[in-house]
């Protein structure tokens, strides 16, 4: 059992390591994950695919006619809007 236990803080380590790798620090210290960039057309395509879907449902609430993926994706907007105003 203490083998699995070394092995397992070891990868939890050597992880840490390769995460670290992947997100910048503001100058406040905080660690700031890199927010992906899409392209024109990529960001066009979703425009297109996101104003075709009904009107977002409320964030705890499910009814007929809305679109839990219109929530999900105004969500993860408001959060990359706070990533970037933390950088």
């Amino acid at each position: 059992m203490r083998h699995v236990r070394i092995w397992t803080l070891s990868n939890i380590l050597m992880s840490s390591q390769f995460l670290t790798a992947c997100v910048s620090t503001s100058s406040d210290g905080v660690v700031v994950p890199p927010v992906t960039a899409y392209s024109p057309a990529f960001q066009d395509r979703l425009a297109d695919e996101f104003n075709a879907l009904p009107p977002a449902c409320g964030p705890d609430t499910v009814l007929d006619g809305c679109s839990a993926a219109r929530r999900a994706i105004m969500d993860y907007k408001l959060m990359r809007d706070q990533v970037r105003a933390v950088d």
